[in-house]
Parts: C-alpha cells; sequence; structure tokens
C-alpha cells in the first residue's frame, strides 16, 4: 500500500501535485478525503463569530475587545487574551470566506485583521518574563501549541482558494510566516524538553482523516525549523512517529482507496507542497522500493530554499561528525546522512532543486536523529526521557476523566482498551525507573519503548474514535427532547475506579440514557492448571495437557501470571522475566547437555568453538535483554527471531557493523556468523520506512 501512496506518475519539471488532471469515478471520495482535514469553525472553540469585518458596526466589536485588553494587567492573562482575540479573527476569516467567498474586499480585511492580532500575540509573549516553570505560562503554552496547527492548516485551506488572487495569495503567505515566528517566540519560553511532546499532545484534538498525520508532519517540519537546536531531536523523534502513524492509516484503510483516490488526494490537499514532496520522496528513500521518482517544482523560489537545506545539513552533520568516536549506531547515522548530503548537492548541481531539497531534508533529519540518539544513550538522557514519559502518562489519565471525551459517546471497548494501554505503561514507568536506579541502562531502553510504544497506540485509539465520533452524521444522533439521565461527575468516576468498577450506562428502548451506575462485579477468576502447571485456564474448564515435561514450565511457576488477559480470556501475562526465562529454558534443549547459552548473565568457564546467541525481537526491544556479553576471539552464531506480536506487519530489519540481517518477517528468524573481535550495536528498523524501533549491544567479555 506503501507503493500505491508514494510512486505516481511524473510530469516533467514537476510532481503531478502540479498537473491537470481528468475526472475521476471516485471524485466524491477524494472530496470526502480533503474535507476531513479541514477546520471548522467550531474546531477553533468559537461558537459565534458574531459581527464580521465588512459589517460598518464591526469597529464596536474590536473596541470593547480594545478595553478589555487595557484594563487586563497580567501579563500572562494579557497574552491569554491576545490569544482568544486572534483564535476569533481566524475564525471570523472562515467565517467571511464561507458566507461571501466572492467578497474579496471582506476577507482581505478580515486576513489583515488576523495578521496584526498574529504579530500582537508574538510581541506579547516575547516580553513575557516567565516561563513554562509557571503552571499559568505551561497551560498558555498548551493553547498556543494547538492553535498554530490549527490556523496553520486553516489558512494553508484559504491561501489555497486564494491562489489565484495577487493580494490574498500574498497576505496568506505572510499569515504563515506570523504564524511560525509567534511558535518560534513561544518556543523560547518553553522548557526544550517539552515543545515535542506538547505539540504531539495537541495533535490528539485536532480533526482529520486518513491525511491527518501527513498534514500534521508537513507543520510540524516547519515549526521544527524555528524551534530552539537543544528541541530539535525530540522533534524529529515526533516526525518519525507522524510518518509511522500515517502509513497504518493508509494501510488501514487501502481497501476503501483507489490509486487515483490517493493521488488526487495528495494533489488536492493545502499546504506546502514542496514539503510534502520532500516528505514523501524521504518514506521512498527508506523503503527500498523500486519506484519512479519524485520531482518537484524546479523553481528559482525552490533553487533558495534548497540551497537554505544543504546550509542547514552540513552544519548539522559537522556537529555530528564531533561524537563519531563515541559509538557504532552515531557512524550508521553519519553515513546515511552523507549519501544523501551528496545526492543533495548533485540534484541542486543538475538543477534539480526540488529533488535537492528533499535529500538534504532527509540529510538533516538522520543527522538531528544521530545526535539524539547519542543524548539519550547516557542515564542522564534516560532520566529525561523517564521524566517526559511520565508527563504523557500523567496527560493521558486526564485526558481519560475529561468531560471532552466523556461528551463524544465512545464506546465502553475503546475505554476499557485505552485504560489497559495507560495501565502496561505504568508498568513499565516503574519497571524503567528500577532499572535505572540500578544502573542497568539496557533494560532501562527496552521498557522505555514498550511505554512509547503504549502510549502511541493510546494517542492513536483516541484520536480515532475522536474522528469517528465527528464523522457521524447528526441524524443518528439523540434527539435534543430525550430526557437523558445526568451524566456522571468527575468524583463519581474516580471513585467507581478506585473500586475497580466500569461506568455503565443503561437506556430504554428509545435510546435515552436512564441512569449510569457503577458496576463491580468480579470477573472470571483464572487458575493454573496442566500436569505440569503450564496452562492458564479459566475456572470450572477442564486442563487437558500432554503431560510431557519440558524445562520452561518451570519458568510459568516462577515467574508467570495467569489471569485475564486484554481478549478477555485467560492466559499468561507476558513479562519479560517470563520471556527471558523461556528462551534460556529453550536455548538449552538445543545444546549440548553440559553446554549454556551466552546472554549477558550466562559466560561457561570452557568456551567451545562455537558460541550460540538467540534474541526475540518485537518494535519495542530484544528479549531476554538488549546486551549480549561474548567472549573475545570466538565465532558466534548469532540467530534472531522475531515476534508475532507487537510487532509491525512488515517484521524487522537488523544491522549493525558486522551484519544487516535483511527484512525478518513476524515469526521468522535468520542466523548470522561472525568472529567477536569489537564491541558494536545492533538496530532494529521497520523494512518500509527505515524507522529505528530498538537498539542492543554485544559487549567483549
Amino acid at each position: 500500500m506503501i507503493k500505491k501512496l508514494i510512486f505516481f506518475g511524473v510530469v516533467s519539471g514537476f510532481v503531478l501535485f502540479f498537473s491537470t488532471t481528468s475526472a475521476h469515478e471516485n471524485e466524491a471520495q477524494v472530496l470526502d478525503i480533503v474535507a476531513a482535514e479541514s477546520v471548522q469553525i467550531q474546531d477553533l472553540g468559537v461558537t459565534d463569530t458574531g459581527t464580521l469585518p465588512g459589517n460598518p458596526f464591526y469597529f464596536w466589536k474590536e473596541l470593547k475587545r480594545s478595553v478589555r485588553s487595557f484594563f487586563t494587567f497580567n501579563p500572562v492573562a494579557k497574552t491569554e487574551l491576545a490569544l482568544k482575540f486572534t483564535n476569533e479573527k481566524a475564525a471570523e476569516a472562515k467565517a467571511v470566506e464561507e458566507k461571501d467567498p466572492n467578497n474579496s474586499i471582506a476577507i482581505e480585511v478580515a486576513l489583515r485583521n488576523y495578521k496584526v492580532a498574529q504579530e500582537r500575540l508574538g510581541e506579547r509573549l516575547g516580553r513575557l518574563k516567565e516561563t513554562s516553570e509557571n503552571p499559568n505560562v505551561d497551560r498558555l503554552l498548551n493553547q498556543v501549541a494547538e492553535r498554530t496547527i490549527l490556523h496553520t492548516k486553516l489558512f494553508d485551506e484559504l491561501a489555497a482558494k486564494f491562489s489565484d488572487h495577487e493580494n490574498l495569495s500574498k497576505e496568506s503567505d505572510e499569515i504563515r510566516e506570523n504564524i511560525g515566528e509567534t511558535a518560534k517566540r513561544a518556543m523560547e519560553k518553553d522548557d526544550t524538553d517539552k515543545i515535542a511532546a506538547r505539540l504531539d499532545k495537541a495533535l490528539l484534538h485536532i480533526p482529520g482523516g486518513e491525511f491527518k498525520n501527513l498534514r500534521a508532519l508537513e507543520i510540524v517540519d516547519f515549526v521544527s525549523e524555528k524551534a530552539p537546536e537543544d528541541a530539535k531531536g525530540p522533534l524529529e523523534d515526533l516526525k518519525e512517529k507522524l510518518a509511522e502513524r500515517f502509513s497504518e492509516d493508509i494501510l488501514e484503510n487501502e481497501d476503501e482507496l483507489e490509486d487515483e483516490d490517493i493521488e488526487d488526494a495528495i494533489k488536492e490537499l493545502p499546504g506546502d507542497l514542496l514539503r510534502r514532496g520532500a516528505i514523501l520522496k524521504e518514506i521512498e528513500s527508506k523503503s527500498g522500493l523500486s519506484a519512479r521518482s519524485i520531482i518537484i517544482d524546479d523553481s528559482d523560489a525552490t533553487a533558495e530554499r534548497a540551497k537554505e537545506r544543504i546550509s542547514e545539513a552540513e552544519a548539522v552533520i559537522a556537529k555530528l561528525r564531533g561524537f563519531v568516536e563515541q559509538s557504532d549506531g552515531v557512524k550508521d547515522y553519519l553515513a546515511r546522512a552523507e549519501e544523501h548530503l551528496k545526492n543533495a548537492r548533485a540534484a541542486f548541481e543538475g538543477k534539480k532543486f526540488g529533488e535537492a531539497y528533499g535529500q538534504a531534508r532527509s540529510a538533516e533529519s538522520i543527522a538531528r536523529a544521530g545526535i539524539h540518539f547519542l543524548e539519550e544513550s547516557g542515564s542522564e538522557g534516560l532520566r529525561k526521557k523517564l521524566a517526559q514519559l511520565k508527563e504523557g502518562i500523567a496527560f493521558f489519565e486526564k485526558v481519560l476523566l475529561s468531560e471532552e471525551i466523556r461528551s463524544k459517546n465512545i464506546s465502553e471497548e475503546v475505554i476499557a482498551k485505552a485504560e489497559h494501554l495507560l495501565l502496561e505503561a505504568r508498568k513499565h514507568w516503574g519497571l524503567a525507573n528500577e532499572s535505572l536506579a540500578k544502573g542497568d541502562l539496557q533494560i532501562t531502553k527496552t521498557h522505555i519503548g514498550h511505554i512509547e510504544g503504549f502510549l502511541n497506540n493510546l494517542s492513536k485509539l483516541i484520536s480515532d474514535a475522536v474522528n469517528d465520533q465527528r464523522k457521524i452524521p447528526a441524524k443518528v444522533t439523540p434527539p435534543v427532547s430525550c430526557p437523558n439521565a445526568l451524566p456522571p461527575t468527575e468524583e463519581y468516576i474516580k471513585e467507581c475506579l478506585l473500586k475497580k468498577g466500569d461506568i455503565v450506562k443503561k437506556t430504554d428502548n428509545g435510546g435515552c440514557v436512564i441512569e449510569y451506575r457503577c458496576v463491580t462485579e468480579i470477573p472470571r477468576k483464572c487458575v493454573v492448571g496442566g500436569c505440569n502447571g503450564e496452562l492458564c485456564v479459566r475456572e470450572g474448564v477442564d486442563a487437558i495437557s500432554t503431560c510431557q515435561y519440558k524445562p520452561e514450565y518451570a519458568c510459568y511457576k516462577n515467574h508467570g501470571r495467569c489471569e485475564v488477559q486484554q481478549s478477555g480470556e485467560c492466559g499468561w501475562t507476558k513479562t519479560d522475566e517470563l520471556y527471558a526465562c523461556v528462551i534460556k529454558a529453550r536455548n538449552s534443549e538445543t545444546q549440548a547437555p553440559k553446554q549454556e547459552v551466552i546472554t549477558e548473565t550466562s559466560v561457561p568457564p570452557q568456551e567451545p568453538a562455537v558460541k550460540e546467541v538467540r534474541l526475540e525481537a518485537d518494535d519495542a526491544g530484544f528479549y531476554p535483554s538488549g546486551r549480549v556479553v561474548v567472549p573475545k576471539g570466538v565465532k558466534v552464531k548469532f540467530t534472531f527471531m522475531v515476534r508475532k506480536e507487537n510487532v509491525y506487519y512488515a517484521g524487522l530489519d537488523i544491522r549493525s557493523s558486522k551484519f544487516d540481517t535483511g527484512k525478518i518477517e513476524p515469526g521468522g528468524s535468520k542466523t548470522i556468523e561472525f568472529t567477536m573481535d569489537t564491541p558494536f550495536e545492533f538496530t532494529s528498523y521497520w523494512p518500509a520506512t527505515g524507522v529505528v524501533k530498538a537498539r542492543g549491544e554485544v559487549v567483549v567479555e
């Protein structure tokens, strides 16, 4: 499906974005896709735009705003008010365009009003003396992050509609730049470790469809150009997440989307087409699939942007070179970044400026990711990462209890899944914190990978549920006259959660809610069964086994937790301790009686000629551990087994300075052999996109 998404035809000198196309049978589908990404007035939180620019009484509305601002003295409150007025004027611009799209004078006035308000907001932010350490400023910066994304999307839409009108097009371009400058002022007041997380949280509330994460990726890429240097590493991580989410969205909808739908949607979506083309080109280069190149507009304006991007890439790569001796992983990042930079220079010399821009963007992104990888490798970097993840967990706890979520009639099944993911994230955060306190950095990274996976899945689950509710036609909602019972209070919900209960609503035949109640029935009980205690079954169910003993069965007794799983069925909870024990037991079965498997905790006193190491892998890490100890000079037979669960559909590709396994399908394995001489790191990637998933290391005993 990624091949469908990215690789479309080319018109000489231009990507298909700029070509004219014939009418397609699925035009309605394309219009739906584009409409799903549009910003509505209610999305801005404005219920009534009131008097609009062009109305002779609009001056009275502006006067009241000025008076209110004049009598607001607290600097933070004054800035919040400036943001409120800016947001209202964004809604006014949208309303004017909708009500009278041919009134270019009124539209131009509305755009100028917004531009002035945006400039004033930037000035207010710049004059603030306090930072995000002040809770009021922290709240303000959350609002600015969400408005930055919404306003960028909105004015990209308006700019697309006004592309043939010189004055309106110019105003729109200046507005986009003003939004970027305001975001820059806001980020200067923020903790650099919080910027990426703040944007990611804001995206949760932004409406959209299958292409939401592509648009978000473009906007985050734009904002990252304005960000402080220390914030750019985490922003690269966020961009990788968005690329993953976008790919997943398209794959989930591949049965509904035809090739021409995707091509036309990409062409019709508003935004920075040069940036979008570069993003898709980068995905193409990572996929390793054979495809026609994407060629971008090669105008003088593109040449200037390409030149700037090449210069930025050169600076970041030069910085990365200073760290090259510290890690094998950094060498891999450097090699890939330099290759893209080389391609960018060659394309620029050949006057292929669009391609040069895209290659330079890839070079810069890879180099920044390398620097960020090094920064996060030490204990201090991991400590910061855990602090960020703790904030992320707290954020989702508030989201699940919020009135906004409860008011959207999201299904109990979705809420249950969300609570399970949150519970797992909390559990692994505790385990990561314990591992860090013990100084075991590799295990800490493994748990961090789990936490990031759970929170990413949680974000997508909630975002999809909210967007699904947004798509439900008004006709299926209960009538206003329906005498629904009042929703439960936040205190009642918290009390119910403490009792490990669920809020259940009872409805009558007409769909009206009669009551809400807290149900705390005891869930099904799970018991251990089988001749060797290897089965976990529901109480009352016959536990039938072959009664054949295996060493791994002892692991279930020592490390197993027999309990209800997410599916609702009984089973063994797959903890790291259980996996480690089972793998070690299985390895011991396959080797000579007196030989042991070499892992980080098992090194035999006498070394045979060949040492076998077996590791399982998923998107979050390597098991039983990502740290392997091997004596120097020994020939190693290394087997990677990719799990079927918690792995992207395309499997994993594991690389190092010693080997490249190539693509390993879920449930598959690959064995490589080498002689151990120097320590090295190995990294797992998604084969389709080249996204880094987990890292491990082999050290010399």
